[in-house]
């Protein structure tokens, strides 16, 4: 899984596959599977970004 946070919102379906994916626009963090990510990045919907958990400085 990875993360994004989306601009705008659009739908992914995998090739040969039943399942489609829709993602909609979030100033927060959205977990995804990394095609639907790598989808969206690509097409200029979303930026990349880590997983908010990990974003926390450890103490």
């Amino acid at each position: 899984m990875a993360w994004m946070i989306v601009h705008k919102g659009g739908t992914f379906r995998r090739p040969q596959s039943k399942y489609s994916f829709t993602f909609t626009p979030s100033p927060q963090p959205q977990q995804w599977p990394r095609d639907v990510v790598e989808y969206a990045v690509n097409t200029g919907r979303a930026e990349r970004t880590v997983s908010p958990r990990r974003s926390r400085p450890t103490t």
